[in-house]
């Protein structure tokens, strides 16, 4: 049985936290006096708590924009199969607005337009296509194995296709998802298929579906990325094994279990010592370095204050966006704990 269970939308999110320092420098976190919307370290703890919320599976008002994208996909999924809608809660009608043929489609009190010939145009392109196709693999680790799950948007002989909804387009935003690394090594790993050859953002950009002009239309932009099986192995690996690394920092608030297996575990062991839930907080080297060697429990203390003191002592400025291998050795070091050298990262880099 797999020590984890991972879908991409998760290693998104967590990719988000780690690119912080870029993301907080994007023109759209610059005002126009040239000042920072959001700091690094408010960004830092929203991504943190939005990545906790999916992780916990914490039920969240709906959002227009990604209910937008929602009906877009079972819409064309429904021209493709030729079938009726099958998503709970969603009624789609398809008829006239004004002089425009649509497709209408309300979920969540939200209500959508569809120009007709836009559905068409998409599902022509995935015609034959298996849609929303369930697909897992189990990805080895060096803390176990992690088992990768998801819905494929669209199958369409040897591509892999994931329809993306956006007001707004720069060609390779979708480029750091990991969409397109894990679907099609599941279906390869899994022996579903012999090779995947390709991976598609297939990215609709609309136009239109406000009060004056309702029917949303849009241009068609293919984000393509060709599938290399062993890279996106190592990839997978790399990027799960440093989630794996926060998410045991942040075990204590983390209460759905499905992500550990589906039961509540035992915590496994990161060549680390145990800690208890109790939180310390910041204090001095010499404090943490006396509560560290009082015992071989380290005292309880936690990931957090590890992180925590790291960040007073100015050894890094967002150790929760760090591997918390390579911060606990930057604390043990600083506040010269005798068994520092022990937990050196093996790949840690002077």
């Amino acid at each position: 049985m797999s020590k984890y269970r991972i879908y991409p939308s998760l290693l998104d999110k967590f990719q988000a936290l780690l690119d912080v320092d870029q993301s907080v420098e994007e023109f759209w976190n610059i005002d126009s006096e040239g000042e920072y919307k959001e700091t690094a370290d408010d960004m830092s703890d929203r991504l943190e708590k939005e990545l906790l919320d999916a992780i916990n599976r914490v039920p969240r008002e709906p959002i227009e924009a990604a209910d937008k994208g929602t009906c877009f996909n079972e819409v064309v999924d429904c021209l493709i199969s030729h079938r009726k809608c099958e998503y709970e809660g969603m009624d789609i009608q398809s008829g006239e607005l004004g002089l425009n043929r649509v497709i209408t489609a309300k979920l969540n009190g939200f209500q959508f337009y569809y120009d007709l010939d836009l559905c068409k145009a998409v599902a022509e392109d995935m015609k034959g296509a298996i849609s929303q196709h369930y697909c897992e693999a189990v990805l080895p680790t060096k803390y176990g194995d992690v088992e990768l799950y998801g819905y494929a948007d669209e199958i369409v002989t040897d591509v892999v296709v994931d329809i993306k909804t956006t007001g707004r387009y720069d060609f390779g935003k979708y480029g750091k998802g990991w969409q397109r690394h894990c679907y099609p090594y599941c279906l390869v790993e899994s022996g579903e298929v012999k090779a995947v050859n390709a991976f598609i953002y297939y990215v609709v950009v609309w136009k239109g579906g406000t009060k004056t002009s309702p029917v949303l239309t849009g241009a068609i932009y293919p984000e393509v990325y060709t599938y290399n099986h062993v890279q996106s192995k190592v990839a997978l690996r790399e990027i799960c094994e440093r989630f794996i690394e926060w998410l045991e920092a942040h075990r204590d608030q983390i209460t759905d279990k499905k992500i550990f297996g589906g039961e509540n575990a035992e915590k496994p062991t990161l060549a680390e010592k145990p800690v208890l839930i109790e939180k310390h907080g910041v204090m001095t080297k010499e404090e943490f370095k006396a509560l560290w060697e009082a015992n071989d429990e380290g005292s309880g203390l936690t990931n957090a204050d590890i992180a925590e003191n790291a960040k007073a002592w100015g050894l890094c400025d967002r150790p929760r966006c760090m591997r918390i291998a390579d911060v606990r050795y930057k604390v043990l070091k600083a506040a010269g704990c005798s068994d520092a050298e022990s937990f050196k990262p093996e790949d840690w880099e002077e």
